[in-house]
């Protein structure tokens, strides 16, 4: 759910600025930082729990990664105040 209600606004419309504007370089650096904070601090944090659960159900989340990997450009960008899924079972 998390997923559906934020990749319209935050890749999407991103891509699409970026077409219409591809020599504005303040439009293509906004629309690339949202896009990297949307992976970032949704995409992979989501990713993170249904990883999880599909290992706790394979009986196996204490042998395998149970974590997304993080791209560099994760490495500057804080995600404290990001909605994302923290557990199993949210919406």
């Amino acid at each position: 759910m998390d997923l559906m209600r934020v990749f319209g606004p935050h890749v999407l419309e991103n891509l699409q600025s970026i077409i219409n504007s591809p020599t504005d370089t303040n439009v293509v650096t906004m629309a690339v930082n949202d896009i990297n904070n949307f992976r970032c601090c949704n995409v992979l944090p989501d990713c993170d729990v249904l990883w999880e659960a599909s290992a706790d159900d394979a009986g196996v989340s204490d042998k395998v990664p149970i974590e997304a990997p993080r791209e560099d450009a994760c490495a500057g960008i804080g995600c404290t105040n990001a909605p994302n899924c923290v557990a199993k079972g949210d919406n």
